[in-house]
């Protein structure tokens, strides 16, 4: 298996990205989102890779992509998102970590679960993120699988938040927010 950043020009690439995101996130998914592949293409992977220090990686494995994940710099979430939703004392709790790479999303295919892959991404990311110079790492989740992940690695969960906002098209609305140093 190979990490590697994901070139928007590789269609081929860049469509077994966006149907893997789709199984994880979206209809029938524990997200429910909306999302086709299309739409993936447009409005989450040339997004992110427009926020600033927005990358793109993916796992291959058999000339085939198995994983997807995205990031980019906190300050661009807290922008987006986070002025609008979070209350003050919640986005207070992030000021102690300095500068910060926020971790987007992560999406792995059903078939290559449970060996290791969230991890390994995760992990370039952190590794893309210290590079750029981010003093430590970012991501909130709704997910169990993700929050034990981000527990594994050193993540400090700062708070829980449920309000508005959209995570998901789904009903549940209770993030858990996590931080740790790189």
């Amino acid at each position: 298996m190979e990490i590697k950043s994901l070139d928007l020009r590789n269609r081929k690439l860049v469509m077994q990205a966006a149907e893997i995101f789709v199984k994880r996130f979206g209809a029938g998914s524990f997200y429910n989102d909306p999302w086709d592949v299309e739409s993936v293409v447009k409005n989450v992977f040339a997004e992110n890779n427009k926020k600033k220090d927005g990358k793109l990686f993916v796992a291959i494995k058999d000339g085939q992509v198995i994983a997807v994940a995205g990031s980019h710099a906190f300050g661009a979430f807290m922008h987006e998102w986070g002025h609008k939703h979070l209350p003050e004392e919640h986005r207070t709790k992030f000021k102690p970590f300095g500068k910060i790479y926020y971790l987007d999303f992560i999406a792995v295919h059903p078939d290559h679960e449970n060996q290791g892959i969230g991890r390994k991404l995760a992990e370039a990311r952190h590794e893309y993120g210290k590079r750029l110079g981010y003093d430590s790492v970012a991501l909130r989740t709704i997910h169990p699988a993700r929050e034990k992940l981000a527990r594994s690695m050193g993540y400090k969960m700062l708070f829980e938040h449920s309000g508005s906002g959209r995570v998901a098209s789904s009903t549940i609305t209770q993030r858990k927010y996590f931080a740790r140093r790189l």
